[in-house]
């Protein structure tokens, strides 16, 4: 099957619930032409929102139908869907490492991240905008080349701690510092983002919650994807626990 791989119109549905969260999005394509103090405080107010998004799905994931795995241990990926983004995913899975140093690995240190995170061909932080918040470019390689075309986002996302939970969360924006590209597919994301918790009876060990609403655009069948993200989401764990394994090591 061939897919002609040409950009799609931005969709446009809007909810009762999240209104303010698409909303904020809208304004902030506009304020973005013209940098200046109020276009961060878009930024931050966007991205405080799809937090509270997230922290919403949070409380309702276990609950979500498993697509791929058997549980939340070893691993798994839910979703259900919402009538703002669509086809909602979350990954899950316990992990060999405590939240505060996996939290600064993740968050930060993404020159490393690209030596094993295979769903991921680049990361540059266009713009800081605070001690957590940041303005951040990545690029998600095509599946089959010269078939599907590289995908390229830009989220705003904060990283911080609530509490005893580490979390990054984000959402989707725009930056003059990265005009689409005639050869890349510009994507589009949701709120999204992952945290990790500390276990109870293991506090050296993490619960990790990975969240995703992501619209790749073009004129692949949104269907499709819904179809395929869980096994892509899955299959992210495997470098993952690999690259905890690799830490612990090198502290050894």
């Amino acid at each position: 099957m061939h897919f002609n791989e040409e950009s799609d119109d931005e969709d446009e549905d809007t909810t009762e619930t999240e209104e303010k969260l698409q909303q904020l999005h809208c304004e902030n394509d506009i304020c973005v032409q013209d940098r200046s103090l109020k276009d961060k405080e878009v930024y931050s107010e966007d991205v405080n929102n799809a937090w509270k998004v997230i922290q919403s799905w949070i409380e309702t994931s276990m609950e979500w139908t498993i697509k791929v795995g058997q549980n939340p241990i070893d691993g798994c990926v839910r979703s259900q869907w919402s009538d703002i983004y669509g086809c909602v995913t979350v990954l899950q899975a316990r992990l060999d490492m405590g939240p505060a140093e996996l939290f600064e690995d993740l968050a930060f240190n993404i020159d490393e991240q690209l030596k094993w995170n295979t769903l991921v061909s680049k990361f540059q932080i266009l713009e800081k905008l605070s001690d957590e918040i940041d303005i951040l470019y990545y690029v998600v390689p095509g599946a089959i080349p010269k078939l599907i075309k590289d995908r390229d986002f830009i989220i705003v996302r904060r990283c911080t701690k609530q509490g005893e939970m580490y979390f990054q969360a984000s959402c989707g924006a725009k930056h003059n510092g990265k005009p689409e590209q005639k050869k890349i597919i510009r994507g589009n994301n949701g709120p999204g983002g992952w945290i990790l918790k500390p276990v109870e009876s293991n506090p050296q060990k993490s619960d990790f919650l990975w969240f995703s609403s992501m619209q790749m655009k073009g004129n692949l069948p949104q269907k499709l994807i819904d179809q395929l993200s869980p096994k892509v989401m899955l299959s992210y764990l495997q470098p993952l626990r690999k690259h905890i394994n690799d830490l612990s090591k090198r502290k050894s």
